[in-house]
């Protein structure tokens, strides 16, 4: 399902009538048919008052339009615009036109229109906005907000920016969302997309071939390949853990774990020597290679070598969750970063990799980076406020510039690949800001690739099943008081249901077309 900017919108709206020859009041008039078909599904509309509330731009004009549908089918329905009729395009002055011959109400005073709704539609302003809402377009927004009323917005709630999510000054609080031809960004990142309420899609007929170059889409679920019942441990292992330190004893558990309670077979774990009696005390399942230390209790470079020979027999390395940032892991990432195996660097990998950034150019094999926003701020070298204007292409032109698979711990975990695609995640909740949730990620990601996905879908899939574990979890248990061995216990479950419901998990994850 594919997600689009403001520019590109423009882009595939243009292309469908130069291209295609799709004429522009074709595109409004299926706005309208859609929209009238999702209110016709979700309401009962011969016992509501519909009061639609039309800007001056398209929106408006697809505003104006499904007043007459909803005419044309006998409700009950009025209309208010707000701001100057004359500046509307010659489609929207085409529907206004109708609108004043077939005498359907228009009302001269929102206010009364809004008391007298029980529905009210959005059509203010749509993906046109591009500065904070003041006047009587704030007064307006605030008073559809307090109305108590079910409201419906046409293709993005009023006061949302389409490119980031931002909140323009104010924004209509929706109960349903239909978005017109692709979803916005806006309409799937935080905090806009929590102004939604349910959203659903219509692509109002463009062709196939207009959406070929989107490059952004939902994360769903893909189907977890089967478990061969004549298997043993090395079916589902090869992977080895660079993990954990003196300082940093949880990090290396959950890592690990996280790949065992998802599905793998035979974890190895390389960390410091003295920690694994406390570590085996806890996850006895782990093959532990304990190596010599330095002054902090790290993992000393002197074992570069035995490092390398151990990382060399493996399908998979994972590098970071609690290694500390010395001088020592350093010079060992600096060794390791060439060799020719999937590696993902995670935690204090991240942070050590942001000092020395150019190594990435070296290595030969999948790269998976993971960080939250503090770590990704230090690769990027730019400030959380700055990535945040515009994250999406921040990221996507990290990820192609050095050829990294990027993801992006945020409450909708962003996944960013070389070749310039990206993938939004909509499964998981508040429960996972918790200590040790990102490392359980790193083990899940690895444990799909092993089950046999390729490094790409391994980290898609184990996005999303980080995520779905989270919302098996608040639905058994709150999203209060979830640590991470909370994920390690229910990861197995939601394998299980991925694996069972395939189908309906996919369906409740996807936003339902019109």
């Amino acid at each position: 399902m594919k997600i689009v900017n403001i520019e590109k919108m423009k882009e595939i709206d243009k292309r469908a009538y130069e291209k295609y020859k799709i004429n522009e009041i074709l595109l409004m008039e299926n706005a309208a048919i859609s929209s009238y078909n999702l209110l016709k599904e979700n309401f009962k509309l011969k016992k509501e008052k519909i009061f639609i509330i039309c800007g001056i731009g398209n929106n408006g004009g697809d505003g104006l339009a499904l007043a007459r549908k909803l005419y044309s089918e006998n409700f009950n329905v009025s209309y208010y615009i707000i701001g100057n009729e004359e500046k509307y395009s010659q489609i929207s002055k085409i529907n206004l036109e109708i609108l004043k011959n077939i005498n359907i109400k228009r009302e001269k005073d929102y206010e009364e229109g809004l008391e007298k709704a029980t529905l009210i539609i959005d059509a203010i302003f749509g993906i046109g906005l591009r500065r904070n809402i003041e006047g009587e377009y704030f007064e307006i927004i605030n008073k559809i907000n307090n109305s108590n009323k079910k409201i419906v917005s046409l293709d993005i709630p009023s006061g949302i920016n389409g490119d980031n999510g931002k909140i323009m000054g104010t924004a209509v609080k929706s109960t349903y969302t239909i978005a017109f031809g692709a979803l916005k960004y806006g309409n799937i990142l935080y905090p806009g997309c929590e102004y939604n309420g349910e959203i659903s899609l219509s692509k109002i007929s463009f062709p196939v071939e207009n959406y070929n170059d989107i490059k952004t889409n939902i994360n769903l679920p893909l189907e977890i390949p089967l478990r061969n019942e004549n298997s043993h441990k090395d079916s589902f292992g090869k992977v080895v853990f660079l993990a954990g330190s003196k300082k940093y004893l949880g990090a290396p558990i959950f890592s690990t774990m996280g790949f065992l309670k998802s599905g793998g077979g035979y974890a190895r774990l390389i960390t410091s020597k003295s920690i694994i009696n406390i570590l085996s005390t806890n996850a006895k399942e782990i093959v532990y290679f304990g190596m010599s230390e330095n002054e902090s209790g790290g993992i000393s470079f002197k074992n570069i070598d035995k490092i390398k020979e151990i990382f060399l027999q493996n399908k998979m390395i994972v590098v970071g969750p609690g290694i500390s940032i010395t001088e020592d892991n350093r010079k060992i990432i600096r060794e390791i970063i060439n060799l020719d195996v999937p590696i993902l660097f995670d935690a204090d990998a991240l942070t050590i990799i942001s000092k020395d950034i150019n190594i990435l150019y070296n290595r030969k094999n999948k790269t998976i980076l993971t960080p939250h926003l503090g770590e990704l701020s230090r690769l990027l070298n730019i400030s959380i406020e700055k990535i945040n204007k515009n994250r999406v292409e921040i990221c996507k032109e990290f990820a192609v510039k050095y050829g990294v698979i990027l993801v992006v711990k945020i409450a909708r975990t962003e996944i960013y690949y070389p070749n310039g695609e990206i993938f939004i995640n909509l499964s998981g909740n508040s429960a996972l800001a918790t200590a040790g949730s990102g490392d359980v990620l790193t083990g899940v990601i690895a444990s799909q690739y092993i089950l046999g996905l390729s490094i790409e879908e391994a980290v898609r899939q184990g996005v999303f099943l980080h995520g779905f574990t989270a919302d098996i979890i608040a639905k058994n248990k709150g999203k209060d008081g979830v640590i991470a061995s909370d994920l390690l216990e229910y990861l197995p479950i939601a394998m299980k249901k991925i694996r069972k419901n395939y189908n309906k998990i996919l369906k409740k994850y996807s936003i339902k077309n019109y």
